[in-house]
């Protein structure tokens, strides 16, 4: 099955669910089109896709502030195999890349997903966070690019080298900061207007269901322009409620 046959898959499922919810037979034919229309929006695993076309992450060292460069931690079998296939992955898709010069190295910590036997690598970014100067905004697994020249002050240390990144880690000081701004930026003119949105969560809202899939239609169309790719199974249609 094609990547994009798996991620129609998913979408068909959950206007499937739409319609258990009492969205119209019309209204369901019509989101449909619209996914349909918007399919390249929308991935289900890591891919090659460009960082979303926004202005690069930029972060300020304080000054008097001196290269921090982790030991390298023990991990247990399970959590190395999973790093080096995960690592492997970030690699061969541009969105890190192998750099043993790095005077700069945090520490991953592997953990436990909400589905048993998941797995999810983080980064201990406290260190360097210590050293850079917080953007003055409030509070991804969105692919924003991180400065080339900030890239190494990010990177971090595995049992098999040290891996630099090109896209914004969540959990730096300016991870947060930088997410809503570039939320601002895309969807500033929707916002409070039919969208609500906080980081990586986008809520549509309307009195009727045409007016609703008007603002799906828009808010798909932007992500396109900026190629900011949604996970299908993180979407949900024609909710009543939502939390």
């Amino acid at each position: 099955r094609t990547k994009q046959g798996a991620v129609q898959a998913i979408l068909t499922a959950k206007t499937a669910e739409a319609e258990t919810l009492g969205l119209a037979p019309a209204e369901t034919t019509r989101l449909n089109d619209l996914l349909a229309k918007h399919i390249d929006v929308f991935r289900e695993d890591l891919g090659d896709d460009p960082p979303v076309k926004v202005e690069p992450l930029k972060v300020r060292i304080k000054p008097g502030s001196t290269p921090v460069k982790c030991g390298m931690r023990r991990y247990p079998p399970l959590h190395v195999e999973y790093m080096r296939s995960h690592v492997a992955a970030l690699e061969a898709n541009g969105m890190v890349y192998q750099n043993n010069r790095a005077t700069w190295a945090a520490a991953p910590r592997i953990v436990s997903k909400k589905e048993v036997g998941d797995l999810r690598m983080t980064i201990d970014s406290r260190p360097i966070n210590a050293c850079t100067e917080p953007m003055p905004w409030p509070m991804p697994n969105e692919r924003l690019p991180l400065h080339a020249d900030s890239q190494m002050y990010f990177s971090f240390m595995t049992p098999f080298g040290v891996y630099t990144p090109t896209l914004v880690l969540m959990g730096q000081t300016d991870a947060v900061a930088y997410c809503q701004s570039v939320v601002h930026q895309m969807f500033g003119e929707l916002l409070f207007r039919g969208l609500l949105a906080w980081l990586d969560d986008l809520l549509g809202f309307a009195k009727t269901t045409d007016k609703l899939l008007d603002m799906l239609d828009q808010v798909l169309s932007i992500c396109a322009q900026f190629g900011l790719k949604l996970s299908p199974k993180k979407c949900h249609f024609f909710l009543r409620e939502a939390e």
